[in-house]
């Protein structure tokens, strides 16, 4: 099992939490997760979580030039408490691969280092970014709206059957779309909210002027299991 995780070194908040991450495009999410996952390293009496971090891929692999860059610069992030080994990376490009990794693959790895005294066990786990895995440019049907919710549902608990099981912190990276103001002809006849008005309490922020254009991807399902 351990072949199929790629050590960074090699290529180039507390325990128990599941923390979602949903800003626009280009603000600094994927810059987030990298720093977060060397801060993980460091000990307990600096902030840290004392342990390693299994970051996981969905369209790309590991930006390890970044994870180096921020390596370098940050004044906590020394030799002597942080190493890019303590990073393992794999790439899930589909659903039942994701599935498939936090089911078998990753609690077997979290298992493993912990009975290695050499090795760190792993703290922070990472997902970059769940989003991408239900993009879609097929017809949506009531049939495919059921098995994304699905799917959703799945990943959800397996990420928290993680967290409670393995003590592990968890970083699910999402996405923004674009929200389309229509002209009130959608307003239900029968008084009650149409999905599209109701997504406003659990997938937007109104605090700054503009920010009700964007709205967090994965809908309800994903507001309500995470």
């Amino acid at each position: 099992m351990g072949s199929c995780w790629r050590k960074v070194g090699l290529a180039s908040s507390s325990r128990g939490l599941k923390l979602k991450q949903c800003v626009l495009s280009a603000a600094g999410k994927t810059q987030l997760a990298l720093q977060l996952s060397l801060m993980a390293q460091l000990p307990l009496r600096l902030g840290g979580l004392s342990g390693s971090t299994c970051y996981l891929t969905t369209s790309s692999q590991l930006q390890t030039q970044r994870l180096l860059q921020i390596y370098e610069s940050h004044p906590l992030l020394s030799p002597e408490h942080c190493s890019l080994d303590e990073i393992r990376t794999l790439t899930a490009d589909t659903i039942p691969k994701l599935v498939f990794v936090l089911s078998t693959h990753l609690p077997q790895l979290v298992l493993r280092l912990c009975s290695e005294p050499s090795s760190k066990p792993v703290k922070l786990v990472v997902i970059d970014a769940l989003a991408e895995l239900f993009r879609s440019f097929d017809k949506i049907t009531t049939a495919t709206l059921v098995e994304r919710s699905r799917s959703i549902s799945e990943i959800s608990n397996l990420l928290h059957v993680l967290t409670s099981n393995h003590r592990v912190a968890v970083l699910v990276l999402n996405e923004v779309t674009d929200v389309f103001h229509h002209d009130g002809t959608n307003v239900a006849t029968s008084g009650e909210l149409i999905y599209q008005q109701q997504t406003q309490w659990f997938s937007r922020a109104d605090t700054d002027p503009g920010e009700d254009t964007k709205e967090a991807a994965l809908g309800l399902v994903w507001a309500i299991c995470a």
